[in-house]
């Protein structure tokens, strides 16, 4: 199960441009590069792997007189710089923090995607995270979109499971803990709206902060 393409080939094809990488081929499916004019100049800055062995990252396309390998601290990463900022600046990605970001970095991402909001930027023309009606497993595949954390929520449900009054408790035998802007902490199945089929998230992505699960 994804969500509706259209934004995520948008971005794909934004951050891809931003890199300087061209010539791009797909496979027919739309799931894979089969080839690319690469072999741009770049660097990465990471802190850490996710469970999955890929490098949590700020990406920059230009050249860097640093070492590779070498430690830096958050308040030299040029954050402005970075895919990371100018895809959510463009509208073109969600904000999902997690414990651990620094606050000034946080910040500057809670700022940018305000403003990508207020201007009705890419994604937040659209966004239904605040609220939908879920008709059926199809309306978050082709109908809405929503922030990708709650989405794969429902995707993990869904492959367990099919009725839908069931999908509360499954959120609460699944916590999500996470960290409100104004230092409350709570869990994603306390602040979701549910009526019937109707869901919503009421806290703006960007005030929330995912504790990782132990």
């Amino acid at each position: 199960m994804r969500q509706p393409q259209s934004f995520a080939i948008a971005a794909l094809e934004q951050m891809l441009e931003l890199l300087e990488i061209s010539n791009i081929q797909y496979s027919l499916s739309v799931t894979k590069i089969t080839a690319a004019k690469d072999k741009t100049p770049g660097y990465i800055i990471a802190s850490e792997l996710d469970g999955f062995d890929r490098p949590v990252c700020f990406a920059f396309k230009e050249l860097v007189d640093l070492t590779d390998g070498s430690e830096i601290q958050s308040n030299e990463i040029p954050v402005e710089q970075s895919i990371n900022y100018k895809l959510t600046r463009d509208g073109l990605v969600y904000p999902t923090f997690y414990e651990g970001l620094e606050t000034e970095i946080m910040e500057k991402f809670r700022s940018v995607t305000s403003e990508a909001r207020a201007d009705s930027r890419g994604i937040w023309a659209i966004d239904r995270t605040s609220g939908f009606t879920l008709w059926d497993t199809r309306t978050i595949q082709e109908n809405v979109i929503i922030l990708p954390k709650l989405f794969r929520r429902f995707v993990a449900f869904f492959l367990r499971r099919s009725d839908f009054d069931e999908f509360i408790n499954y959120l609460k035998s699944n916590k999500d803990p996470v960290k409100l802007y104004d230092g409350t902490s709570s869990n994603l199945h306390e602040l979701l709206d549910h009526d019937d089929q109707y869901y919503g998230l009421p806290i703006k992505p960007e005030d929330l902060t995912f504790v990782p699960k132990k």
